[in-house]
């Protein structure tokens, strides 16, 4: 069964877009955004390779679009994917 780890950089950036949604907009779409992050996560974990392949950030890394206002970021692993970030679009 393959899962997604979120390290602690990428937990933070969550945390962050989700208090940025409460405080500009609503709970509910909060909740919204972290259930399409959730289910997102897990489609890419079982199927990684669905992202590109990042290599002027880092070898290993690949993206992938939650939406057109934020970014995935991860490294493939034997488990699954780990996440490194969620980012706005440059």
């Amino acid at each position: 069964m393959a899962i997604y780890k979120i390290d602690p950089e990428a937990a933070a950036e969550i945390a962050s877009i989700t208090a940025n949604k409460i405080l500009y907009g609503t709970v509910e779409s909060a909740d919204r955004w972290l259930s399409k992050l959730g289910g997102k996560l897990s489609i890419l974990a079982r199927n990684p390779r669905m992202g590109r392949v990042r290599s002027d950030i880092d070898p290993y890394s690949h993206m992938f679009n939650l939406d057109r206002d934020y970014n995935i970021f991860y490294d493939i692993t034997d488990y699954g994917i780990d996440v490194l970030h969620i980012r706005r679009p440059k």
